[in-house]
This record gives C-alpha cells, structure tokens and sequence, in this order.
C-alpha cells in the first residue's frame, strides 16, 4: 500500500510538471524530452584561470630583442573552454600601450591545466621605463552563435523543407551574394539553416568590431567553403561544417566529448546512412554519467521545423557514435578581450628602464708628425698619416610602403554603415583623410589600406601622421590605429585616448608609431591592412571635430 501511494504521488509530480512544461509558450517539450532532461547533466562549472609573468627584462635597450615568459593554470579541461593569452607593453609615463601581442596555439587555444608561453619581442623607441601586462582572454564565438540561434522562434513558423538552398534570406559576404533564399516562406533544412546562423553570427560580430571578413576568405573562398559545409559532391560519412571550420582556419575540431560547447557546429551519421548538421547544446547520459545521445538545435521534420531535438546512439540503428563530428568557430582578437578576461597580472610594481646603449668609442687618428731638418738637400717626404677608422653606419628602417594622399586616396578606403554604430562623416582631400562623428558618441567607422606585403622574421613599423581640427587636444575624439594581418588574425593596434596630452590638435599633428613582427607561415598570410577609426563612445570629446590622415608609413626595422 505504501508502494502504491508513492507511485500515486509520483505520478502527480509528473503531471504536474507536464502542465508547467506546456504552459511556457517559448519552448514546447514532449513527454520524451522530459524523460530525457532527467539523464542530462548540465556543466555548472565556472571557469577559473590565473596567469602569471614570471620572466622579463631588468633593464631594456632600444631595438634589442628579449624575452617575456608567462606561466598560466586553467581549469578549461573540466568545462571545455579555450583561451587566448595577450601580452602587452605599457608606457610608464603615459600607460599607453606600446605594443599588444598574443599567441593562441595556433588557433586552438590554451586549455591544459598549466603551461608557460614566450613572447619574443622589442621596442625600437626609447622610453623612460615600461611594465609587462598578461591575461588571458575568451576566443570560442559560441556566445554569438547561441545568442543567435536562440532569436528564431521554435513555433512551426520556421518549417522543414528540403528543397532550394535551405536558408530564410538571402546571404551575402563581402558585398557579394553567396546563396539566395528560394524556398517559400521561412522554410529551410538542416545545412542551410547551420550555415545561415554562422553567417549571420559572424556578421553581427564583425560589425561590431569593424572587421569586415572572416578568417580573411575572399569571396571565392568563401563560396568553396559553403559548398564544403553542405557536402556538395561529398559522400556519406563526410564532415561537413567541421571540415569547412577546419580547412579554411575558421576555427577546430573538438575530438574530446567533454569538451563540447553550447553553440558548437556538429555534423553527424545514422547507421540508415541519413546525415544531419546541427547546433550542440548538451549531451544526454544515463544514470552512470555514460554519454547515451545528443540533445541539439538545428530544423528537422520531427519538430516541425526548427527547434530543439534530441536523438540517441545506437550499434546498429540511431546515431552511430563513430561518425559524429564537432567543429568550434573561434573569433579573432578583438577590442573588447582586455574587458571580457579571465585574469590578468602585471609588472607596474616592478617597470623595467629602457636605456640608450653606451656609446662606441671613436677612434681619433694619429696625428701627422712634423718632419724634422736634415742637411740633405734631398727632401725628406711627410710620413703618411694612420687612417682613419672606417666607422660602420647604424642601419636605416627600409621604406615599403608610403602614401601622403596628395592626389587621391592611394587605395584606402572608408568602411562605414557598421550597425549598431552610427556611421561618421569622411572626407578625402588632397593631403589628409578624414572622419568626423557628426555629433555622434556611438560612432565607429575606418579608413582601411590595401594590403602590404611583408616577410616571415623581420620586425616592422607602422607610422600614422594624425592631426585634428580640435583647439584643446584634451577634446580630441578617441581613435585607434591598426595593424591586421591577413588570414590569420594576429592584430597591433595603439588606442590614442583625449587625455594625458597624447592627442593631436589643429597646431600639432601627431606622429604614433606600432611595431609588429608578424609569424608568416604561407603565402596567404603575407598580407597586411593598415586601418585608421574612429571611436566616438565618449561625452567629454568634441563630436564636431574632424580627424585628419595625413600620411603613413610602413618600414622594415630588421
């Protein structure tokens, strides 16, 4: 009797908690989900880092190449994150940032338990002192592609239909159609839909961060990419999205389980033979923690369309475990990385002078002896004097690339409409170009160059002129000079704030400098972007004022 009370009351609780299941217009379970959610263990840990810089320079000399070490412990093996680890070089006198380098193990991220990381640098300009500053930041662009897939009602409104090219709008790259919507309605399959949330992710993202390409694809690239991610002219068992993610360095397969994030790409096989390409969001285990099934987000006739899906693994019918294939997107270094990290560590209470290096000493040459008298009348000839040491001549940077805009814009070009920023106003003028926030201080725009050439071990430096139309330079609106190399996402930027005297003004143009030694590793990322933005965010600035570019340099130092 005693049993059968209990089953009563359990039966109750279920009910229960059917009727608040249903009453939740956003999301609609069916009684399998609710036996599934039982089975799923949610990830709650919270990632925890520390970094550390345990090895830098006691004294510094201008051009001379040291070293900077910094330790690092996560604990990314348990909740399957990556990180990125940035190392900057910060002015004493005015904490400016010299100069921002980072290393992301190629592209996958730090996720060990502990490690250490070397950056080799220099800082050809001479400083009263410096200090060292390391963190680690966030790299997966899971966050962007949830947030979006999460936007699309789960209603039927968005049905499943395999016909056409599977998306609910036009898709575009780079000003360039890649894929029409022609299906009716918001009808859409699987491919289709996956590809259209990374798109759309990514575009959002690179919008709000003035990028204007992904992972540097041109726009052919970007179509063989497409076709890679829908298995065009591909076999059962191919992986889809994740070779796409792979081959065209947008980010990395993930072959540890535990390791999947909400928001990672999935490309999986059934024993039928059928495929499917879909959004992860957790694992479904059984009561001894054995992963037994994928619960997962992607458009599928079960659902009437898109929505929330779970499937399980099988031996000979289902998922077959063998062929399931995981693919993250990871973003590339971005404004917004000091703000979002995880920790960070610096060496401000112990800044390193940088000093000039001793002098050489200059040999003086002998002098000429006077010849002494002699009662022949033969003449004596004058000894010949000891040469002159030859003295060897400080190299000279080599100029490769030098635009004045005396004529014209020399190949730049301004990116504007980057929404949610409002557009500025630019100008092209013989001598300078311009950007203006027209009152704006939600305002991001750029001047971007065409690309340079560069080689693999050479250290370089960018040399922007700036100038502005504001009397007090204190009112200068914020803007930021870039160094973007293509195809793999290594970036060097100074931020010029209006304060601490380190603006321009209309009497003082500004020379700012950034040094960069790009890792060149084939020929598809031999290239460089120059950029010049505008960042209008604050109130105390003078949004009336112009920015002026007057000239610009790029040189190799060595």
């Amino acid at each position: 009797m005693n049993t059968r009370r209990k089953i009563r009351k359990l039966k109750l609780r279920v009910l229960l908690l059917i009727l608040m299941c249903f009453s939740l217009n956003a999301i609609a379970f069916s009684w399998g989900d609710i036996v599934e959610n039982i089975f799923r263990k949610a990830s709650t840990t919270t990632p925890t880092v520390t970094v550390s810089i345990i090895d830098f320079p006691s004294s510094l000399v201008p051009g001379e190449v040291f070293d900077v070490t910094v330790n690092y412990s996560t604990n990314f093996y348990q909740t399957g994150h990556r990180g990125r680890l940035y190392l900057e070089i910060i002015d004493v006198s005015t904490s400016n940032v010299i100069q921002r380098l980072y290393k992301d193990n190629n592209g996958t991220g730090y996720n060990s338990a502990s490690g250490s990381v070397t950056f080799t640098t220099s800082i050809p300009d001479e400083y009263a002192g410096v200090y060292f500053r390391a963190y680690m930041s966030p790299m997966e662009m899971n966050p962007w592609i949830v947030e979006h897939y999460l936007s699309y009602p789960r209603d039927g409104s968005y049905p499943y239909l395999w016909s056409g090219n599977g998306v609910t709008h036009d898709i575009y790259y780079r000003g360039s159609l890649i894929l029409s919507d022609n299906t009716p309605g918001n009808a859409c399959y699987c491919v289709g839909i996956t590809y259209e949330t990374f798109m759309d992710a990514y575009e959002v993202y690179n919008s709000t961060y003035g990028f204007d390409s992904i992972a540097g694809m041109s726009v052919d690239d970007m179509r063989a990419f497409r076709r890679v991610w829908y298995i065009v002219g591909g076999s059962v068992g191919d992986k889809g999205a994740v070779e796409a993610i792979v081959n065209y360095n947008v980010g990395f397969e993930i072959t540890d389980w535990d390791q999947a994030l909400d928001g990672d790409f999935v490309q999986f096989w059934r024993h039928s033979g059928s495929g499917h390409s879909v959004i992860f969001r957790e694992w479904v285990r059984d009561t001894d923690d054995t992963i037994i099934g994928i619960n997962y987000w992607s458009t599928q006739s079960s659902t009437n369309g898109i929505g929330f899906h779970t499937e399980y693994f099988g031996e000979t019918s289902g998922v077959n475990p063998s062929q399931i294939y995981i693919g993250r997107v990871v973003k590339p270094p971005d404004a917004d990385d000091w703000q979002n990290r995880y920790c960070d560590d610096d060496t401000s209470s112990t800044p390193t002078p940088v000093v000039l290096p001793s002098p050489t000493p200059t040999s003086t040459p002998s002098p000429t002896p006077t010849p002494s008298p002699t009662p022949t009348p033969s003449p004596t000839p004058s000894p010949t004097p000891s040469p002159t040491p030859t003295v060897t001549p400080t190299p000279q940077p080599h100029l490769i690339a030098h635009y004045t805009f005396d004529t014209d814009e020399e190949g730049w070009q301004f990116k504007g409409n980057l929404k949610p920023f409002d557009e500025p106003t630019s100008l092209s003028e013989p001598g300078h170009l311009g950007l203006n926030p027209a009152g704006s201080t939600n305002c991001f725009s750029y001047w971007v160059s065409p690309e340079v050439t560069i080689e693999n071990g050479h250290l370089y430096r960018a040399r922007w002129l700036v100038s502005s139309s504001a009397t007090d330079p204190d009112q200068t609106v914020l803007f930021r000079l870039r160094v973007n190399q293509k195809d793999s996402w290594q970036a060097w930027n100074r931020v010029v704030n209006s304060y601490n005297s380190q603006a321009p003004s209309d009497s003082t143009p500004r020379w700012y400098d950034v040094y960069f030694n790009p890792v060149v590793t084939g020929v598809s990322d031999n290239k460089i972007e120059l950029s010049f933005d505008i960042m209008s965010f604050s109130d105390n600035d003078d949004t009336t004022t112009w920015l002026y570019l007057e000239e610009v340099l790029v040189e190799e130092i060595y």
